[in-house]
């Protein structure tokens, strides 16, 4: 088991992970237990487990820059378990989604890590801009279906 964090050092790895997922980085799965599970939208069923996690994600959430501003983010320690609940606006591709996420994470001889995530979608995908001509709702549709994949919406 590793050291228990403080304050600071855990706001500091939750500020590390911020910036991973914000930039893309294949870094953001290395926050996460080998043996995680993670809810989304999409599925019924989670997914178990961090190889499965960056299998069915790693192409779109590793693959671009996002914008993201957490709106409310509230953490509660446990002894050496720490319980986020956040609420996030992500814009991606020209689309702007508002998400709620529970994280649990622990300590492990890795650091600390996440062991439960789920993630949902609040309200519709939004686009960041005006739709100036017809031939763009292809275009906006296909990139909505696209973030919405990425954080978990079902199809």
């Amino acid at each position: 088991m590793g050291k228990s964090q403080t304050n600071s050092e855990l706001l500091k790895t939750l500020s590390g992970m911020d910036r991973a997922y914000a930039s893309g980085s294949k870094t953001w799965f290395d926050h996460f237990d080998d043996n995680a599970t993670v809810y989304t939208n999409s599925s019924a069923e989670p997914i178990i487990g961090r190889s499965n996690y960056i299998n069915n994600f790693a192409k779109l959430l590793a693959s671009t820059k996002r914008k993201v501003q957490i709106i409310s983010r509230k953490v509660q320690a446990v002894g050496n378990v720490f319980i986020v609940y956040q609420v996030e606006q992500v814009t991606q591709d020209g689309v702007v989604v508002t998400m709620k996420q529970s994280q649990v994470s622990g300590e492990t001889q890795k650091g600390l890590k996440i062991n439960h995530m789920h993630s949902s979608v609040l309200g519709t995908p939004q686009a960041t801009s005006t739709i100036s001509k017809l031939g763009s709702i292809n275009v906006i549709n296909e990139k909505i279906a696209t973030i919405a994949t990425a954080v978990g919406v079902a199809q």
